[in-house]
């Protein structure tokens, strides 16, 4: 759409990765996601379907990849130590990193 349109775009490399992991919860979860806003970037639940859930911490990448490369063990220390309590009871399932790369169209709003 944004090519038929003749906007531009332009993006750059975010100084930021995001871990996300694939989480199952001792209690089903309802269909509320949240955040919470931290100086490293923010951290969040996705609820998924039964008990399963994604959590998703932003992070500089050096500490995005330190936790990437953690045993499941260890990663939920980790996630019981960042995250809020509300999270309760859970089991790391999978994980995966994503580098994040900023977007900005170059017109927002076309004539027409």
């Amino acid at each position: 759409v944004r090519a038929q349109a003749g906007s531009g775009l332009s993006g750059w490399q975010d100084r930021r990765s995001s871990l996300v992991v694939w989480v199952t919860t001792a209690a089903r979860q309802q269909d509320t996601s949240w955040q919470r806003f931290y100086r490293s970037g923010p951290r969040a639940f996705l609820p998924l379907y039964c008990q399963h859930g994604s959590l998703v911490w932003y992070d500089k990448r050096a500490r995005i990849k330190q936790l990437s490369a953690l045993r499941n063990a260890q990663l939920h220390k980790a996630i019981s130590q960042a995250f809020p309590a509300r999270l309760g009871e859970y089991e790391v399932l999978a994980k995966g990193e994503y580098a994040l790369v900023r977007r900005h169209a170059q017109q927002n709003v076309i004539p027409g």
